[in-house]
């Protein structure tokens, strides 16, 4: 982001842009990290893990007090649940690891506190009537819902139905949608909310942290999201350091978590990641001639660097 400032813009009271004047380096990526390139380029294994929200559902979760969950949210909420009953199964039924689910469709705070509301009582009663048994009634139609999630979503993962029934059980057993639905979230008066004990996601938990979080800038670029598998991606900003940062499904991820990642959201915000990772790709080109020469500086790149930051806008 700062690389895509403009290298010429003076303050008289801040000085230079952020963007570098001394030297630049383009690390090589470390095996374990995913990013731009794993899930927006056109050979990047981790592009199939990106679902679109249709274009008549983003209105009902952007408004400012939803008064219902469109079908994509009720799916990702399945496919959270599915997504840690599978880590059960695969940790040996040991919970101690992080499970978080990241909710973001706008920037204020009555679209968070309604839509945690809903999420809430969506889910305390699909854990109920899940783990109702009727001998007489036979299964509920929730039972039926996250088994086809399972079979549909997550088919690389060969359990066979009693498995996945017991996982699903088991998760629940532990998943309060009560307790575990959290609105993260600040006003324009709370200056240091980033910083507040309340404001943040506890990660120190050695029982392991199951969440799902529903929020806004705080959430989307401050705070960070261990063990997150499922992203409701819905806010669109067409500024590049804001996309970038807020593609919290990026980073290190072992490999089952890596393939249980899935990534919901408008098919507007897909194409600005897919531009976004080819201006990266071009920058680290740059960068790579700019390392051949003798006695260059960034500021050689300065003229692309205006181009690219045009592209972006």
């Amino acid at each position: 982001a700062a690389l895509l400032s403009n290298p010429f813009e003076y303050d008289q009271n801040l000085g230079y842009s952020l963007y570098p004047r001394d030297f630049i380096v383009s690390l090589p990526t470390p095996a374990p990290h995913s990013g731009l390139s794993e899930y927006f380029s056109p050979a990047g294994h981790l592009r199939d893990c990106i679902d679109y929200v249709p274009e008549d559902e983003i209105e009902v979760v952007s408004a400012l007090e939803p008064d219902t969950l469109p079908d994509s949210l009720l799916v990702s909420i399945h496919k959270f649940v599915i997504a840690g009953a599978i880590r059960l199964v695969h940790s040996g039924y040991n919970t101690e690891f992080h499970h978080s689910m990241l909710i973001h469709t706008s920037i204020r705070t009555d679209n968070h506190n309604r839509l945690a509301h809903l999420v809430r009582n969506y889910g305390v009663i699909l854990r109920e009537n899940y783990l109702r048994r009727s001998f007489f009634a036979g299964r509920a139609e929730e039972y039926h819902t996250l088994i086809s999630t399972w079979r549909t979503h997550f088919v690389e993962f060969e359990l066979d139905e009693t498995e996945m029934d017991e996982a699903i059980t088991q998760f629940f057993q532990k998943f309060d949608f009560d307790r575990n639905v959290q609105s993260i979230n600040s006003n324009e008066e709370d200056l240091d909310a980033l910083f507040e004990s309340e404001k943040r996601l506890d990660y120190d938990n050695p029982n392991g942290t199951w969440v799902i979080a529903v929020g806004g800038q705080i959430l989307s670029r401050g705070l960070t999201v261990e063990g997150l598998v499922i992203s409701y991606f819905t806010r669109e900003s067409a500024m590049y350091d804001s996309l970038a940062q807020m593609a919290r499904w990026c980073g290190y991820h072992s490999r089952l978590v890596q393939d249980l990642i899935r990534v919901i959201t408008t098919e507007t915000i897909h194409r600005w990641f897919q531009f976004i990772y080819r201006v990266d790709t071009r920058i680290r080109e740059d960068v790579a001639v700019l390392q051949g020469r003798e006695n260059a500086t960034p500021l050689d790149m300065a003229p692309r660097i205006l181009q690219y930051q045009q592209e972006t806008k």
